[in-house]
């Protein structure tokens, strides 16, 4: 089984992760043929009947693990703002990689995360600050195939004309 680097790097075919939030789907989309899996935030947080922002490092961790612990297909997870600063981003890097999960996002949200999809607002951090999480992350792993991916909610609006 080739990495999820190994993967992204080959110019043969799109990587196509569909969305998992147990084992059963995990194995479905494995016998389907597909070759990565993705775990979203918002299905997270429907599975556990919540919504994300209240999700916990713990119960995100816990839910991937049984995914990478009986599906071979590398796992991507949505890590959020990485549960604050530089120094939460590290521990979520060590245990969402220790969960044996292949790649996380990391978004320029501020934390505590804030249901932003139902007002349609968006905050997000000074750029120093997501750059300063990216850092960390990177510090953090101790492999290079675990993947960091910066995800940003910042958009520039078109003026009307």
């Amino acid at each position: 089984m080739s990495t999820l680097r190994e993967m992204l790097a080959s110019p043969d075919k799109p990587l196509i992760a569909p969305g998992v939030t147990d084992v059963a789907q995990a194995k479905l989309i494995e016998s389907l043929g597909f070759r990565a899996l993705y775990m979203g935030g918002w299905i997270m947080g429907a599975h556990y009947g919540t919504s994300e922002p209240l999700l916990s490092l713990t119960e995100i961790t816990w839910l991937a693990s049984y995914v990478t612990r009986y599906s071979p297909l590398p796992l991507i997870v949505d890590a959020g703002a990485g549960w604050g600063d530089p120094l939460q981003v590290q521990r979520t890097v060590r245990e969402m990689e220790r969960a044996g999960i292949a790649a996380i996002h990391i978004e320029d949200q501020v934390f505590p995360k804030r249901a932003t999809y139902f007002k349609g607002i968006r905050r997000t951090v000074d750029i120093e600050l997501m750059v300063e999480r990216i850092q960390a992350a990177v510090e953090a792993r101790k492999s290079r195939d675990f993947l960091i991916i910066a995800r940003t909610d910042t958009w520039k609006a078109e003026e009307p004309q």
